[in-house]
């Protein structure tokens, strides 16, 4: 058995709050007070949205690299027990449905650090809108 990647993920915490003294809530005629909570959660909503895109925003910015110091989409990531692997198409793919279904197949060739065949259960799953 191979060490693998040594590297430490911390997740980030977001905290927010606010304070109104009891006067100032007595006070408020408009129920602009009342209101903040709301406005909390949707501002705590709209930052976890934004760093969970930011994932897929920096998928091939070379300023953000992982374990391996390669960039999430990668068509060379080292795996341990020596070769390369790729996890996106060596030319770039439109979002397209046969884009999808060749990426679907392409998932039937994953292996792990060793070059062991991976079983992954892909499923496509079609909708309209």
């Amino acid at each position: 058995m191979k060490q693998k990647y040594d590297k430490t993920f911390t997740h980030d915490t977001f905290a927010v709050a606010t304070r109104i003294t009891n006067e100032n809530y007595s006070d408020d005629l408009s129920g602009s007070f009342k209101k903040i909570p709301a406005l909390l959660g949707k501002s705590v909503n709209d930052t976890v949205e934004t760093e969970c895109a930011l994932m897929f925003d920096r998928s091939q910015n070379s300023s953000y690299t992982a374990l391996m110091l390669k960039v999430l989409c990668a068509t060379d990531h080292p795996l341990l027990g020596g070769g390369t692997f790729s996890n996106r198409p060596a030319t770039n793919v439109d979002l397209t449905l046969s884009g999808l279904e060749d990426r679907f197949v392409a998932m039937g060739a994953v292996v792990d650090d060793n070059n062991v065949p991976m079983r992954n259960h892909t499923k496509i799953c079609y909708g309209t809108y």
